[in-house]
């Protein structure tokens, strides 16, 4: 897994949260149906923490682990078959989809290309970001990654939610995705220097 810190923090925090269901279930049942005493009841409870925390935390590891190595794969497939494929210069790119200025599509194929690992010439016009870059099963790590890229080399940030580009089927559906996140935000404050 490349970074293992987002999955702790979610993992254990689901875990802690269903622990403390626990808890409350385990001492709410011993003071119910129990002796009505509140020693055992928070033993009862403290059992039930554990064994609920601990499985919702395995349960979650394995899931985890089982959409890594799918990403994983799925990563792999994607650059082998791009790496595999002819070359398509700059210019055939831009020709392509002349409709589109040549600024954003190339900036948005260095991105792309950066993301998935291959040179950027591996890039077509005519690619289906979801047939070729499998743009959903990859992830909201790629698809934030073109948006973010884009919104920060102008200075931007979104003023409503970011619109999803994981739907899209053809490259020029992408960019004119990615233009509604350019469009739906504003340019950000300047940045001041502390002790100013």
């Amino acid at each position: 897994m490349r970074n293992l810190m987002p999955f702790l923090g979610c993992t254990v925090g689901l875990a802690v949260v269903f622990a403390m269901i626990g808890f409350i279930g385990g001492v709410v049942e011993g003071l119910v149906f129990g002796d009505g005493e509140l020693v055992p009841s928070l033993k009862n409870g403290a059992f039930a923490a554990v064994m609920v925390g601990t499985g919702t935390f395995i349960a979650a590891a394995l899931l985890a682990m089982r959409d890594g190595s799918r990403q994983a794969s799925a990563f792999k497939q994607v650059r082998q078959r791009l790496c595999a494929r002819e070359d398509c210069s700059d210019a055939e790119f831009t020709s392509a989809l002349s409709e589109m200025g040549a600024e954003i599509l190339l900036e948005m194929r260095r991105i792309i290309a950066k993301g998935l690992n291959v040179p950027a010439e591996k890039i077509w016009p005519q690619d289906n970001p979801q047939a070729d870059y499998q743009l959903e099963l990859l992830g909201p790590g790629l698809q934030l990654g073109i948006i973010a890229h884009m919104l920060e080399s102008r200075k931007l940030r979104p003023t409503t939610g970011i619109i999803s580009v994981g739907t899209t089927s053809t490259f020029q559906q992408l960019v004119e995705a990615v233009n509604k996140n350019l469009a739906n935000s504003e340019l950000m404050p300047p940045e001041i220097e502390p002790g100013k």
